[in-house]
């Protein structure tokens, strides 16, 4: 794939890196293009020794602000990239896929492991040897959507999800999904409603009717409708469960942030305004 390079001095970035308060620079702003697409989702990242930034853009047509819509749309156009902050070079490395959300960088330094979050999946994403460029499928058919992805003591990976489910304990989304055509209809319906309503929101002088408008849009009341199983699950590095923990009542949900230290798993959530902790 073509490589770019972004208009950015060293300077600029060093600069950055070496801010330890004060003021900040914006090293790659949004509104860069590549490959033609502004970077209109950038979501998770790690970096590697060398100054490479591996990150993720959930889509190439949505924002965070209308993530409602890229969930109904089923719209596949995150992509992967890899920025230099040394040399300001910018690559994207995997494309078309379905709202990739987290992105860890292998005990090797090989690959990338992804979470595609809309395919309930996660990918393996070689980025060194023999097999550079493939993109493998690490852990399929999972019980819920992955969200982060972080490294676990024992060698392996943890994973945050949003509200587990089963056959006998489907959600509406999932019924939706067997009538694609149908959900991306209400989707769109949605959209044209819930922009109408933020316009208007905007027009009149009423803080409380603006935040409604706003959460509407964003999909917080619909994500609030959805019945909670929290869940988290440690995988192996080839991408099998090791072990799991479970909040059926949903007293801990909606995980996007897994994080173990000391003995601990400290859990964070995209919508919860708490922090978890669970001692394993």
């Amino acid at each position: 794939m073509a490589t770019e390079k972004l208009p950015q001095t060293i300077e600029a970035v060093r600069d950055c890196i070496a801010t330890a308060g004060g003021a900040l620079n914006n090293i790659l702003p949004s509104n860069v293009h590549v490959e033609s697409h502004e970077l209109k989702f950038p979501d998770d990242l790690d970096i590697d020794d060398s100054g490479n930034i591996y990150f993720t853009d959930a889509s190439t047509k949505w924002d965070l602000s209308t993530i409602f819509y890229l969930i109904f749309e089923n719209e596949a156009g995150g992509r992967v990239i890899r920025y230099n902050i040394h040399s300001g070079e910018i690559e994207v490395l995997a494309k078309n896929l379905n709202f990739p959300n987290g992105v860890q960088l292998s005990k090797d330094g090989k690959s990338l492991l992804v979470c595609e979050l809309m395919n309930r999946r996660i990918l393996r994403l070689y980025i060194k040897g023999e097999k550079k460029g493939k993109l493998e499928v690490f852990a399929n058919a999972l019980p819920a959507e992955p969200d982060n992805i972080r490294p676990s003591s024992s060698g392996g990976y943890w994973v945050g999800f949003t509200s587990a489910r089963n056959s006998t304990n489907p959600l509406l989304i999932d019924r939706l999904s067997e009538y694609p055509n149908l959900k991306r209809f209400i989707g769109r319906i949605c959209t044209f409603f819930f922009n109408l309503l933020v316009k208007l929101s905007e027009l009149v002088d009423n803080h409380a009717f603006r935040v409604f408008a706003y959460k509407l849009n964003r999909g917080d009341y619909i994500i609030s409708l959805i019945h909670r199983h929290g869940i988290v699950i440690e995988f192996d590095d080839n991408g099998h469960i090791l072990r799991s923990f479970h909040s059926p009542d949903g007293k801990i949900s909606d995980l996007s942030e897994v994080s173990e230290h000391d003995g601990y798993l400290y859990l964070g959530s995209f919508i919860n305004p708490y922090l978890g902790r669970l001692r394993l």
